[in-house]
């Protein structure tokens, strides 16, 4: 009758409480780093792994031009020029079944998914926003409830557009995407639910 009871209890508590299973991925760390002086040149701001091995370092160029460097034991090992923004957001992930870790990149006009890829010895510039099917609306990669997502949003309303679930791929050793239907309490970028 005790078994029984405790039993119906826990039933009542995981239908009430509605756990949140992780499907993959972890955010360890959210940073945002801002460039708010236009005319200021050669302004730079670094984003340190606190591993020792990574430093990721976002630097103002041009007035149109930004330049993003990541160093592994000080060298030097990827270095890609984007479009001026004036915020950068930055997300370190991990992939919660092989521990990988990942990077994403977001700003006005681009978002980046990436990481140090330890057999083939380089830095991988896994998807960007152009992989995707291109749609008008404001984009976004972050991690929710485990899943990580591209999204794309009505920026005034925040409506979500339409959203693509992002999988790693451990047999192709890369990122594969597919379509993500929320929830109807999802339907938002600012909804509780995300």
């Amino acid at each position: 009758m005790v078994k029984r009871c405790i039993f119906i209890v826990g039933i009542i508590v995981c239908v009430w409480y509605k756990p949140v299973w992780a499907e993959g991925f972890q955010t360890l760390l959210d940073t945002e780093i801002s460039f708010h002086q236009p005319s200021v040149s050669d302004k730079f701001s670094v984003y340190h792994d606190y591993t020792g091995e990574l430093i990721l370092r976002l630097q103002k160029k041009t007035e149109s031009k930004d330049e993003f460097f990541v160093y592994k034991n000080q060298q030097c090992i990827f270095q890609k020029e984007l479009m001026h923004s004036d915020v950068y957001q930055i997300y370190k992930l991990r992939n919660l079944k092989d521990r990988r870790i990942f990077y994403v990149l977001n700003s006005a006009q681009e978002n980046w998914l990436m990481g140090y890829d330890a057999n083939e010895k380089c830095w991988q510039l896994y998807i960007t926003g152009m992989e995707l099917p291109a749609l008008a609306g404001k984009k976004m990669l972050f991690e929710k409830n485990g899943a990580l997502l591209w999204t794309v949003y009505n920026e005034e309303t925040k409506a979500i557009l339409q959203q693509y679930q992002i999988f790693w791929d451990e047999g192709a050793n890369w990122f594969g995407y597919q379509e993500y239907i929320p929830t109807e309490k999802q339907q938002s970028v600012g909804s509780e639910e995300n």
